[in-house]
């Protein structure tokens, strides 16, 4: 017999395209491998990566094993039933599905039954003899199939029967991992009695997860017991091989589940038994009842403990029945005892309680980790009544914005609701109380309805309260009041709203303290028991009663200190009062009866003092009296000189008219003779003296004398003279040529006219009386520390070394600043600046011999040039200045209309009809440049903006870089202007470059 070949080869011919379908011709990479399982990750076998091409249809062909890698180990095809091949594409991944690759027997097998040898020990040929029974000769019999994928079946025509000889067992064995099924009804059929290989038995299901795990519609379970004294009874019995159970140990569970919605097996409840002890003589266990309302695990809810104790929410009840958490009770609930013991509600016995957020609107309880009761009212907002470890009493209030224990409050009186929020400012007359952290009591808020923010305000007892030492350190005892700081407190110092009493000394900055909650108006009070105790000081007046008339009492404050510095600012008010004596800085009063003396160092009535008759033999005015008319037979001077001050007349700012004047009025009240306060006398009869010395200026209505001589200043309202006459006679002569003339100076009446305007606005304007001017010598420089001139003042020089006020303009240092909203500046012409270099003419012209600089730009309705038939600007768009678009995209890469404008600074444009932007060249476009755009159109202009803009001077980008294609690569500035969409006729505008 020759010895077959232990090589194999495969020939294996495809088509290759790419994904549409164009045949590849070039060479390839193509690896092959081979799998025993179409979904295997290992490989039996691999070419490696074959170098392959097409024919010009894309067909190749090679032999794997020959031409495309090593041979194929003959041993791949006798030992794997089937086998799949995997292609690789150049970097793709492996060809899906693999091919299967058909395996059939070849002659060599015939002499080993696919690889078993012949009659060996081991295994033999069967034969079946006459009685048509199959008999293996063979001590060690078995059946088994080489391919892992087939079923070896044994079927029967009628029944089927495994039975052992003698003694033997019946054994049904599946290695590995195989099951043991046994089914009846039709081949497939799901159900049935299966062990798997685990050891789990099932019924009515091929895949049992439990030990014994039945499926069936109606899974009941039986248990008849034939013993009428034993009864039926399942038994979940749990032992350890090496040691007994302990407490805590699970003895058995019965677990009801299910599927849910997703397939899944969920478990919704369980009875289970754990040992709860296990002491010699004692072994006793509880049950437990387990209920799952969600995804989770069954969590414990009922316990039945050894000694009868039910639990219900609780793993360890103290008595018959302890609930924890809440319980509603539909029925009466009775609670009775004998009459030797107290029967109570005890809330305390619980381990731990619920807090008041995990319950339900209207529940009551006690809450045992904060140790208080609480109920839950129906808006979901909790009241409390602690046990311990709180002091005070509190009420819900709705608040404003979010709050903190310890808070100052107030009331919002910005909200349209009572609200309350925190204090801001000191001694704030809308002082509320204090927010409480935990109180002993809080009142119900479901009167407040739906909140955002509900505060805890204290009503009383002791809360601790934030503080700042902003009035100094605080002792026990101190009144408290809000402060400056948002929510916090500080020791009242004066009259004023508190909210409590200090319980604690504090001397930091800020923190908190024990206060007693008292919410009044704090008077600290200040007892003097002697009027020298008290110093009264005026805050505004200065006690010069000089000037009394102008003294305006009524706003003169007072202040009140002790000796010792102190301020007292209280304020009393009383329906009667009788004070032994009174002292005040000032007293205000309707009526006021004095039937004695009534003495006072100064007396000012503002209006007048009523009384029939006032005898005195003295009456002695220090500073002033005000008399209409006084009748006296002699006038002395208590002094040497008898002195009569013309200087201190009052009279207010706006008053105008002559200077203060003594007065002596002869028959029918006409005045005779007055002197004015500058020394000049004014006779209305003839003054005749001996000698007279007139070192200042004489004024008389008519001067006579035979010859007369004036080295200085003559002032006079008439002088007739036959000289002056004479000269008038030419003046006139003179005035008449002039008139004669006037018509040729025609074109010169417009300035005239306002130069004559101005003129006669000053000449009815009224004139300064010379009478009335004060010369003062040379040498004469009075220092004033503050002058008032009521009249007209005629200064011919004036110096200032500080500030000017004149009305609203205010001339200070190097500023001129009007404090109104308006300065004013006018001239007859022009206004000058700065020697012509800036102009301002009567109608609006401004004239600049400098740069113009206008940084927020330039609104303008026409730009003209500076001299008539000079241009200022190019016009770009003249007839054949527009380039097509594909002139444009062939010499500069852009396909829109343009302009050539070189180096101009402004121009005209336009658009076409129909066109939706152009371009405009210019060099002068740079990164900063500014470009004003206006659309001339006269009716319905467009709406026009600047699309782009790129200058040369900066790096290229995508968008201004000429197109593929361009004839011209150097760089050209330009801006592009686009209109909001296309019109049927020419859009104009004008264009503007500010650089």
């Amino acid at each position: 017999m020759v010895s077959p070949s232990l090589k194999r080869e495969i020939f294996f011919e495809a088509k290759l395209s790419d994904i549409l379908g164009n045949p590849i011709t070039t060479y390839t990479n193509v690896e092959f491998k081979l799998y025993n399982h179409p979904d295997a990750e290992e490989h039996l076998y691999s070419t490696g990566k074959c170098r392959l091409s097409g024919n010009k249809e894309g067909f190749l062909s090679t032999v794997i094993g020959s031409e495309c890698g090593a041979q194929i180990n003959n041993s791949l095809f006798i030992n794997n039933v089937d086998l799949y091949l995997g292609i690789t594409v150049g970097n793709d991944s492996e060809l899906a599905p693999r091919k299967k690759i058909p395996n059939v027997g070849f002659a060599q097998d015939a002499y080993t039954l696919r690889g078993f040898p012949v009659g060996s020990d081991v295994l033999s040929v069967p034969y079946i003899n006459q009685d048509g029974d199959m008999l293996i000769g063979s001590e060690y019999v078995g059946f088994r199939s080489t391919h892992k994928s087939s079923e070896f079946l044994i079927t029967s025509a009628n029944s089927l029967t495994l039975q052992s000889a003698g003694l033997g067992d019946v054994v049904l064995e599946a290695t590995g991992s195989g099951d043991i099924k046994l089914k009846t009804g039709k081949k497939g059929r799901i159900g049935g009695l299966t062990l798997i290989n685990s050891g789990n038995v099932g019924i009515g299901t091929d895949v049992p997860v439990e030990t014994l795990d039945i499926f069936a519609d109606d899974a009941d379970i039986k248990l008849t017991s034939e013993n009428y004294l034993e009864s039926s009874a399942i038994t979940l019995s749990k032992k350890s091989r090496d040691a007994a159970l302990v407490g805590g140990d699970k003895i058995g569970q019965i677990i009801f589940e299910g599927l849910d919605l997703a397939g899944l097996t969920q478990q919704a409840a369980i009875i289970g038994a754990e040992v709860e002890s296990n002491e010699i003589g004692d072994f006793s266990g509880r049950i437990g009842f387990f209920t799952s309302d969600d995804s989770l695990s069954p969590v414990e809810r009922v316990r039945i403990t050894s000694g009868g104790n039910v639990g219900i929410g609780t793993k360890s009840p103290n008595a018959r029945l302890e609930v924890s958490g809440a319980a509603i009770i539909t029925g009466k609930l009775q609670l009775s005892t004998s009459s030797t013991n107290n029967i109570g509600l005890n809330l305390n016995t619980a381990s731990e309680g619920p807090t008041c957020s995990s319950l339900n609107n209207g529940d009551f309880g006690f809450d045992k980790t904060n140790n208080r009761i609480f109920w839950k009212g129906v808006n979901g907002t909790c009241s409390y009544w602690n046990r311990t470890g709180t002091f005070d009493i509190a009420e819900h209030a709705p608040a404003s914005e979010p709050l903190e224990p310890g808070d100052v409050l107030v009331i919002d009186t910005s909200s349209d609701r009572f609200r309350v929020k925190k204090s801001s400012s000191a001694y704030e007359s809308s002082l509320l109380g204090i927010e409480s952290s935990d109180p002993t009591l809080i009142s119900n808020p479901d009167q407040l309805g739906p909140q955002t923010f509900i505060s805890k305000l204290a009503l009383a007892g002791r809360v601790l309260t934030k503080v700042t030492n902003e009035k100094g350190p605080i002792r026990k005892g101190d009144y408290l009041t809000s402060s400056s700081t948002r929510g916090f407190a500080m020791k009242a110092t004066k009259a004023g709203p508190v909210i409590g009493k200090a319980l604690e000394d504090f001397d930091n900055d800020q923190g908190k303290i024990l206060v007693m909650v008292d919410l009044v108006y704090y008077n600290p009070g200040v007892t003097i028991y002697s009027a020298g105790d008290a110093i009264i000081e005026p805050l505004i007046y200065d006690g010069n009663f000089t000037d009394v008339k102008n003294a305006n009492l009524e706003s003169t404050l007072y202040k009140v200190r002790l000796k010792t510095g102190e301020l007292i600012t209280n304020v009393g008010a009383f329906s009667e009062s009788v004070v032994g004596k009174l002292k005040a800085g000032f007293v205000e009063t309707e009526n006021a009866i004095i039937n004695n003396t009534l003495q006072v160092s100064r007396l000012f009535v503002s209006e007048k003092i009523v009384s029939p008759v006032i005898e005195t033999k003295n009456i002695v005015i220090e500073e002033k009296a005000k008399v209409n008319e006084l009748e006296v037979t002699s006038i002395k001077p208590s002094t040497q000189n008898l002195e009569i001050d013309l200087s201190q007349i009052d009279k207010a700012p706006q008053d105008k008219g002559p200077l203060a004047e003594l007065i002596i009025k002869g028959l029918e009240g006409k005045t005779v003779a007055s002197v004015d306060s500058s020394g000049n006398a004014t006779f209305s009869g003839e003054l005749t003296a001996r000698e007279a010395s007139i070192a200042g200026v004489l004024t008389a209505r008519e001067l006579r004398g035979s010859e007369a001589t004036v080295s200085g200043k003559l002032v006079a309202r008439e002088i007739e003279s036959e000289n002056i006459n004479s000269l008038t006679r030419d003046l006139l002569s003179t005035q008449t040529n002039i008139s004669s003339q006037s018509s040729s100076l025609a074109s010169l009446t417009t300035n005239v006219n306002d130069v004559q305007k101005l003129l006669a606005e000053i000449k009815n304007q009224p004139h300064p009386d010379p009478t009335y001017y004060q010369n003062l010598e040379q040498d004469f420089s009075p220092q004033f520390e503050q002058l008032t001139v009521t009249g007209s003042t005629n200064l011919y020089s004036l110096t200032v070394s500080n500030s000017i006020l004149t009305g609203s303009l205010l001339i200070e240092a190097d500023s001129v600043i009007s404090l109104s909203s308006e300065l004013k500046l006018s001239a007859l012409s022009s206004v000058n600046f700065f020697g012509g270099a800036v102009i301002i003419a009567k109608d609006g012209t401004i004239t600049s011999k400098g740069t113009f600089v206008a940084e927020a730009g330039i609104k303008t309705n026409r730009i003209d040039p500076l001299t008539e038939g000079e241009e200022k600007y190019t016009e770009a768009t003249q007839a054949g200045a527009i380039i097509a678009s594909s002139e444009n995209f062939e010499k500069n890469g852009i396909f829109a209309p343009a302009i050539e404008t070189k180096t101009a600074m402004a121009g005209i444009g336009r658009l076409d009809q129909n066109t939706t932007e152009v371009v405009v060249y210019n060099s002068n476009i740079q990164e900063d440049t500014l470009i004003y755009i206006t659309p001339t159109s006269p009716v319905n202009p467009p709406q026009l903006s600047i699309a782009e803009k790129k200058s040369c001077e900066s790096s290229m980008d995508s968008t201004s870089s000429p197109q593929a294609g361009s004839n011209n690569n150097s760089c050209k500035s330009f801006f592009k202007v686009a209109v909001d969409k296309a019109y049927e006729f020419p859009v104009h505008f004008n264009w503007l470059i500010i650089n």
